[in-house]
């Protein structure tokens, strides 16, 4: 049903010059609850995605073939490739009951996935046996694939005491020397040395920030936290090397993991943390805001210059009229609304405050997640309801989402001027729930979706029939097309183009009788207002030849 066609996009290209991406393929596993909880690319354009299912013959192939699986616990772990060419290469699975994983690309090509487990685990997903026990409610682990699929090994780190809480990692980064940088919560006595000797942790709620060196030798841990529930979520390595965690805190906690102080109290539950340490685990600067961490989550992207970009949603939700977006010691005042809105803060490389986009709605936003293209452009994914205005600046781009939740995804340039806005939904609650990182990042994204959500962005009435009446995930890619009056390619604009249009302008397609229209409806988007108008058909028919 699905064919998927990876590689270079043209997008990457053509730049901000680009103001219709479409969708090129969608991936959706056809059998069972599967979701993905985060992507990466190779510099081969290879895609490998982790996720969970649950449950018995679930299948993890997301293209036309079936990959069924089952695991040996409620909620298992996997990782899937798709290959360059689109073609499904495989998927392993062990039997972690993760809710949450992160996944990275070493340089040397190999596929690492951090996450936690509990109780009694293979860790090898072929013939062989790696079982491993957890001592305490939750421990971490490092896992090793590559980029065959073959297992390389496990790492369990974030040894706890017999019932106390336990570590749960959720992200990880890895250097351009191989050293990997892995961020999670944890709570009570733990020991986050892997190896003979010990280095124990004792907070009630903390986040860690673990380095292991390129041969797996552990190298280090810093935590900080309170008596109250932390834990860091986002973790990247900016270009000089330093690392940059963001995550939530509650209470009074002293962000400087050495013998220094730097306490910063939250004056609400879950605020915001933006952190910077040196490859060596000191602290450099850290920035806090006064804004709910949203689904346990501050994502947050690196340009080339340095710059970090921080997103999420704000509001009133604990009686705070106002919310000082600037986290140094200005102070930069924005009224809250009653419903989640979306913010982007850019953070300077030494820790200043470089402005806020806001974006208003007439009911609910969210980001998910943020990315950073290699031209450049600010890439936000999340959901939103109601009439939701995608221009942060003086300016007008509406949106209205057709039930509950509808998906975005949208890019930027550095001035908050929208290149590009895309949405998605049905009658049920739909999301774009990330971006894929790497080379081609901005192009790649994963979600959610309801029954019978149209996710062929650009032509009108093209349904995918989800088989099961329930939320399924996706993974797609958006291309660049521009604006063509010669639909089918013939190389001349007749009737059999004029028929296209009218099909798009007047959404007269069916899913029986879908509309032929190779570069989607946007092909025909002339004016860029992401509607196909009486002004499109004015230069539709200028470009119209004679039968």
């Amino acid at each position: 049903m699905f064919t998927i066609m990876l590689g270079k996009s043209s997008l990457l290209a053509e730049g901000v010059n680009c103001p219709n991406p479409v969708t090129k393929w969608v991936g959706m596993p056809q059998i069972g609850s599967v979701f993905y909880r985060a992507m990466m690319l190779d510099p081969k354009g290879n895609l490998f995605a982790v996720g969970r299912f649950g449950g018995s013959n679930r299948d993890l192939d997301p293209t036309d073939g079936v990959d069924l699986h089952s695991g040996p616990s409620p909620s298992d772990l996997f990782v899937t490739r798709i290959n360059a060419d689109g073609t499904y290469a495989w998927s392993r699975v062990v039997g972690s009951d993760s809710n949450r994983a992160g996944i990275a690309i070493a340089p040397d090509g190999s596929v690492l996935v951090a996450a936690d487990f509990e109780g009694i685990v293979d860790f090898d997903p072929g013939p062989g046996e790696d079982i491993r026990s957890a001592t305490g409610f939750h421990e971490s682990f490092l896992w090793r694939l590559s980029p065959d699929g073959d297992y390389l090994g496990t790492i369990v780190f974030g040894t706890s005491a017999p019932q106390t809480y336990g570590a749960f990692a959720r992200a990880l980064a890895v250097d351009g020397g191989g050293n990997v940088y892995v961020t999670g919560s944890f709570g009570g006595l733990v020991d986050f040395d892997p190896g003979e000797t010990q280095d124990f942790h004792n907070i009630v709620g903390a986040s860690f920030v673990t380095k292991f060196g390129p041969d797996g030798s552990y190298l280090w841990t810093r935590s900080f936290g309170s008596n109250q529930a932390n834990g860091g979520e986002a973790i990247a390595v900016a270009p000089n090397g330093d690392v940059l965690v963001s995550g939530h805190f509650r209470g009074s906690v002293d962000f400087d993991p050495g013998p220094g102080q730097d306490v910063h109290v939250a004056t609400i539950p879950g605020a915001t943390y933006l952190t910077r340490l040196s490859p060596d685990g000191e602290q450099i600067w850290t920035r806090t805001w006064q804004i709910l961490a949203q689904s346990n989550s501050a994502p947050f992207a690196i340009d080339s210059d340095g710059d970090i970009w921080v997103t999420g949603s704000y509001s009133n939700i604990f009686s705070n009229p106002v919310i000082d977006f600037d986290p140094t010691e200005g102070e930069d005042w924005q009224p809250a609304p009653s419903t989640d809105r979306i913010f982007v803060t850019r953070v300077t490389g030494d820790g200043n405050y470089g402005g806020t986009w806001l974006f208003s709605s007439s009911d609910r936003t969210r980001a998910n997640d943020i990315a950073i293209t290699p031209d450049g452009l600010i890439v936000l994914a999340g959901y939103f309801s109601g009439t939701g205005d995608f221009d942060p600046g003086s300016e007008v781009i509406e949106r209205t989402s057709f039930g509950n939740w509808d998906a975005f995804v949208a890019a930027y340039d550095r001035s908050a001027n929208p290149v590009w806005v895309r949405t998605f939904g049905t009658f049920t609650l739909d999301q774009a729930s990330g971006i894929a990182k790497g080379p081609d990042t901005g192009l790649y994204f994963f979600g959610t979706i309801g029954y019978r959500t149209d996710l062929e962005i650009g032509c009108a009435n093209d349904e995918l029939g989800i088989k099961e009446n329930m939320a399924q995930t996706y993974m797609m890619r958006l291309e660049c097309v521009q604006p063509s009056a010669d639909a089918d390619g013939d190389g001349v604009v007749d009737l059999r183009d004029a028929a296209a249009f009218w099909n798009c302008f007047s959404d007269a397609g069916s899913p029986d009788a879908p509309v032929v229209c190779p570069q989607g409806c946007y092909g025909f988007d002339f004016d860029h207002d992401d509607d196909i108008d009486l002004d499109d058909l004015a230069v539709f028919l200028d470009h119209l030849s004679t039968p």
